[in-house]
């Protein structure tokens, strides 16, 4: 059987797990939802986030990726 991810972009709702997950990296909190992808696994539960953000040069950045 194969498990498929789905990913998204994220919601204010998504926002506790994804600080969980950060924190649990030792990162802080992120700022908020904008710009934050999140994977789903088949069970529609937030299982990673990536954050991509445009800097002032125009390229795009990632900045962190945590799956787990």
């Amino acid at each position: 059987m194969s498990e498929e991810i789905s990913i998204r972009a994220a919601t204010a709702d998504d926002i506790a797990v994804i600080d969980s997950y950060a924190a649990a990296e030792g990162m802080a909190p992120m700022p908020s939802e904008e710009g934050i992808w999140v994977a789903l696994n088949p069970e529609e539960e937030v299982v990673g986030f990536i954050r991509v953000f445009i800097g002032k040069s125009g390229v795009a950045h990632v900045n962190p990726m945590v799956v787990y």
